[in-house]
């Protein structure tokens, strides 16, 4: 998933502004792994929540920790 798309899915789910948005792919780059750092690190999901959407639109399951 590119990160634009990442980005785009999480501001239309309402998870995150796109202001949010904009300033995460100006600061990470256009990489999707840097993207949802960037998220992570900003507090503005945690890893759960991050986990469990990326869960929900892509075929990648949450594993047990």
């Amino acid at each position: 998933m590119a990160t634009s798309g990442l980005g785009a899915l999480l501001v239309e789910e309402g998870l995150l502004t796109e202001a949010d948005r904009r300033t995460i792919r100006r600061t990470s780059g256009s990489r999707g792994g840097a993207f949802a750092r960037s998220v992570l690190a900003l507090g503005l999901l945690d890893e759960n929540e991050l986990s469990a959407f990326l869960a929900e639109h892509t075929k990648w399951r949450v594993a047990g920790k």
